[in-house]
């Protein structure tokens, strides 16, 4: 009896110790996990609260720095340097502020990316910038002590009319527009590669069939209750209880153009209408515009609105990783009134990428000198204009079961193209 006790005792042990190797073979690992998710183009992982390198915030100090004197301890303390705030104007000379640094024996002003431009006193801590295009800037304040260097960048963003006459000076340090354009005119757009609007009955052309991202005959329609311009706008609408399309629920239009080039310089634009009836505030989040790579990965880029703000997405692969990640512009979005998008994107699998996005003419992210394209494309991307809600078919907590958007004013502008090409109502 006893040595059958021992026996049943043994065969316990056994039948779990193989339960165990049992169950931990069934597991994925997790990195198989995500592939899985990015591969059907579904991976939502939670926002992170990165920020950008060149923000202006913050200094950024060199390796050497902080030298000890023959005890081994430092005789003082590196300068402190602020370039200022961040900055976007619409006249051709900015002045750069870094009467807030401290601590240093000398400076220097340099224009690290951006055209051409004018630095007028390079060795004083305020100084005009003249000579600016439109286009994005950024300037480096460098200070230097007995201790060593430190310095700190600010960005510098430029909207010119297509005609400019006059203008004042923008303060750089304020984050706004110190002065007036002067008396200005809009030319006709130039560099537009695609455009849609939703007049009369060919608005549909510019995209493919509206059911090939689209469930039903109502996602997608011609609409009159709201319109940025001319008569009509479209409608897209997109319920909880709608069929799943392409494993998502999505209410999208894709543009009939098409990227051959994986790696383009773009400018688009579009404007979009929230009714707060159909906006309201959700901790899932939605994409309200993307570009998706064609090769079936998640979108190199993308605009959500979540938590009522906005957010940028951005996917990429490096060294056979694929890297998604969310950011926090901390910017709401404005609800019952149209709202104007931009953005500027060069696509690159290495650190010459950039991403810069704008608001109703408020430049609410950039992403510079990065990686914003997949490796090994031999086509381009495509966009998608629309909802796309996958948060709902992948089980997310959800406090609304509708949204109902509408759209005008898309334009896709070449890497000839500006900001005044594709803005909506320009």
């Amino acid at each position: 009896m006893e040595n059958l006790k021992n026996y049943l005792g043994k065969g316990k042990m056994l039948s779990i110790l193989l339960g165990v190797v049992f169950i931990c073979s069934c597991q994925k690992d997790q990195s198989s996990i995500d592939e899985y998710r990015y591969r059907r183009g579904i991976n939502w992982r939670r926002p992170t609260s990165s920020v950008d390198s060149t923000s202006g915030s913050g200094t950024t100090t060199d390796s050497t720095q902080n030298q000890p004197n023959s005890t081994g301890t430092n005789t003082g303390t590196l300068p402190k340097v602020s370039a200022g705030d961040n900055v976007s104007v619409a006249v051709r000379s900015v002045t750069l502020d870094g009467s807030q640094s401290t601590g240093g024996t000398s400076y220097l002003w340099t224009k690290e990316a951006g055209p051409s431009a004018t630095i007028a006193a390079a060795n004083s801590l305020k100084t005009n910038v003249t000579g600016l295009v439109t286009g994005e800037y950024r300037f480096r304040l460098t200070a230097k002590n007995s201790v060593g260097t430190a310095s700190d960048t600010v960005h510098v963003s430029v909207i010119l009319s297509t005609t400019t006459s006059g203008g004042t000076t923008g303060t750089g340090g304020s984050g706004t527009t110190s002065g007036t354009t002067g008396s200005t005119a809009t030319s006709t757009r130039q560099n537009i590669l695609w455009s849609a609007d939703a007049e009369g009955t060919t608005w549909a052309n510019p995209f493919y069939e509206l059911s090939s991202a689209s469930c039903c005959t109502y996602s997608i329609v011609q609409d009159n209750s709201f319109k940025a311009v001319g008569q009509s706008s479209i409608k897209f609408s997109l319920y909880k209880s709608d069929p799943l399309v392409g494993l998502g629920a999505r209410s999208e239009l894709t543009p009939t153009f098409v990227e051959s080039n994986p790696s383009v310089e773009r400018w688009v634009g579009f404007s979009v209408y929230l009714p707060s009836a159909t906006w309201g505030i959700d901790v899932a989040p939605e994409l309200i515009h993307q570009s998706h790579a064609q090769n079936g990965e998640s979108p190199p880029f993308g605009i959500r609105t979540w938590n009522g703000r906005y957010y940028i997405t951005v996917n990429y692969d490096s060294s056979g990783k694929v890297i998604n990640k969310d950011y926090d512009t901390g910017i709401p979005y404005k609800t019952d009134t149209w709202n104007k998008i931009v953005y500027h994107i060069k696509y690159a699998n290495n650190n010459t990428g950039f991403i810069y996005v704008w608001v109703n003419g408020t430049l609410i992210f950039q992403y510079v000198n990065r990686i914003t394209q997949y490796a090994g494309l031999s086509k381009g991307n495509f966009y998608r204009f629309g909802i796309y809600k996958n948060a709902w078919s992948d089980g997310w907590k959800s406090n609304v079961s509708t949204r109902v958007f509408y759209e005008d004013e898309m334009r896709i502008g070449s890497e000839k193209a500006t900001y005044n090409d594709v803005v909506p109502g320009n």
